[in-house]
């Protein structure tokens, strides 16, 4: 449910924690905190708060998209081989934090003011990098926060289209014409290719978000056009 400044206050009463002071406490706290379910805890209590717009005006002081940024981009290169072989518990634990940094980040980009701070970190390229890597596993849907990672990953690229992010996303190479689980995606492959493909995916959130995401750019060009 997204809030208001007068449903908020009633909720909270007069002696409660003001919003913006509690997310100043999760960031700090996150910020502070060793242990891996804590801080899975955290992060996912402020991808929650990321849904309601009433808050974006302090996720951009509190530079949350920075945080939502430096996990994904930590969590990743520990899972792809730039650490020691990681442990199951391991593995899950760093799934677990894309998929909450992902989902946060999902949850507000469509605000252009935390737009500019994503894009000052190349945080497109980095969801971008992400959508590539996540449509190469075989079978995404064995596995929920892979899964998860991917919808939210395809959902950020589809509200940036309304932003200047239009041509990173949409430039166009050779594309495919369908999703092929067993063909390894291009580097040189715009989201926009991958797209188009994933709209035959087995998978119908997949294949929704893709089409969405077709549908979009087809109404930006008439628009522009």
């Amino acid at each position: 449910m997204l809030s208001s400044h007068r449903r908020l206050f009633e909720r909270q009463g007069k002696y409660g924690t003001p919003r913006q002071e509690y997310l100043q406490e999760l960031v700090s706290a996150f910020q502070g905190v060793k242990d891996t379910l804590r801080r899975e805890e955290i992060l996912a209590n402020l991808s929650n708060f990321a849904y309601d717009p009433i808050n974006y005006v302090y996720l951009k002081e509190l530079h949350v998209i920075t945080l939502f940024l430096d996990v994904l981009a930590m969590s990743k290169s520990e899972l792809n081989g730039q650490k020691p072989k990681l442990e199951c518990n391991e593995v899950r634990h760093k799934n677990a934090m894309m998929e909450f940094a992902l989902g946060g980040i999902c949850n507000c980009i469509a605000d252009p003011r935390l737009q500019l701070q994503f894009f000052a970190l190349n945080g497109a390229n980095e969801i971008i990098g992400c959508v590539r890597k996540l449509v190469e596993i075989s079978d995404i849907t064995a596995c929920v926060s892979k899964l998860n990672q991917l919808l939210s990953a395809m959902t950020i690229c589809y509200f940036l289209l309304d932003s200047s992010a239009f041509h990173k996303l949409t430039t166009n190479s050779t594309c495919m014409n369908e999703y092929d689980s067993n063909e390894t995606v291009r580097q040189e492959d715009s989201i926009l290719c991958i797209m188009q493909g994933l709209q035959r995916h087995h998978s119908v959130q997949i294949a929704n978000i893709a089409s969405a995401f077709d549908d979009r750019h087809q109404e930006l060009l008439a628009l522009y056009a």
